[in-house]
């Protein structure tokens, strides 16, 4: 059987400081193994990410060394 037949992307939402929303969606910019799903969600419970984002913005580079950006889903300006 062949491994990695299915590859998945991954969405959630991070805790943002210096915004008017307290809330950042993110997603991988490619899909990912479903093996390494459960490991990539540890490592972004850890990322503390601070306003301003702009659509697209790496969040995580090369998570997990696997070659797949975390990116930003939404634009967030900061608020002094």
């Amino acid at each position: 059987m062949q491994e990695n037949l299915y590859r998945w992307q991954i969405k959630k939402i991070y805790s943002i400081s210096d915004t008017y929303l307290n809330l950042l969606p993110v997603k991988t910019r490619d899909s990912v193994p479903k093996e390494k799903i459960f490991e990539i969600m540890e490592v972004l419970d850890d990322v503390k990410v601070k306003a301003p984002v702009n659509v697209g913005d790496i969040i995580v580079e090369n998570v997990l060394g696997i070659g797949v950006d975390i990116v930003a889903t939404k634009t967030l300006e900061a608020i002094l």
